[in-house]
């Protein structure tokens, strides 16, 4: 009895040990000074004590917070294991936001089951990539209605003006429409934009021709 007593007191080292944390390191953000341009990656590493099994993962994005969860299985081996996730956000709004990593270790191999947590959080900063929009070139034409309330603008050209396309951009400048205008307007009849299906908000429009620099316009859809 005394020696199985002993071999019990031998394992408990190794499973003591395993209660511990998950131990888990900064978040790396890819690019490291991300834009609203870039498709950022985030790296997640956590560790266990001893070598076990990563049992699930999730990551939630609610407004300006990422919160990654990680749930871990530490086994009876005394050999710590490093677990790496990457997680693929994609393109970001600029704006500040807030990362929170949690790392959960489980009781079980198979589902999981919370007996601790660690957690770590961190910022990170989007910066903006809009275009500059300054006021329309003399002679550029005009946009109307605005502010738009339906999913169509007209365009009115300028006099001998030869339009070549629209795109319509959102406020970080990403590309959300694009309309090739290559034959001219019969007449200097107006030219109609179809929008799609977007949140209202504040957009540019810029406005390609084929003998002058191109031309932007404020617009905001209601």
């Amino acid at each position: 009895m005394r020696y199985i007593f002993a071999f019990l007191l031998i394992l408990a080292g190794p499973m003591a040990q395993a209660q511990c944390c998950p131990y888990v390191r900064p978040v790396q953000m890819l690019p490291a000074n991300p834009t609203a341009a870039d498709n950022i990656r985030l790296v997640f590493q956590a560790a266990t004590g001893n070598a076990g099994r990563r049992v699930s993962t999730s990551f939630v994005r609610v407004g300006n917070k990422l919160t990654f969860t990680g749930c871990y299985f530490s086994g009876m081996l005394t050999m710590p294991l490093a677990y790496t996730d990457t997680v693929r956000v994609g393109l970001l709004p600029p704006g500040t936001y807030t990362i929170v990593f949690v790392a959960r270790q489980s009781s079980d191999p198979q589902q999981c089951i919370e007996e601790q947590r660690n957690s770590i959080s961190s910022t990170m900063q989007v910066s903006g990539t809009a275009p500059e929009s300054g006021p329309p070139q003399a002679d550029a034409g005009t946009l109307y209605p605005v502010p738009a309330t339906g999913r169509q603008l007209l365009f009115q050209p300028a006099t001998n003006s030869r339009i070549t396309g629209f795109q319509l951009l959102d406020a970080a400048g990403h590309l959300c429409a694009a309309q090739d205008a290559a034959a001219p307007p019969p007449d200097n009849q107006p030219l109609p934009l179809n929008l799609p299906a977007l949140p209202a908000g504040s957009y540019i429009l810029r406005v390609t021709y084929a003998e002058q620099a191109p031309a932007t316009y404020r617009l905001a859809l209601e």
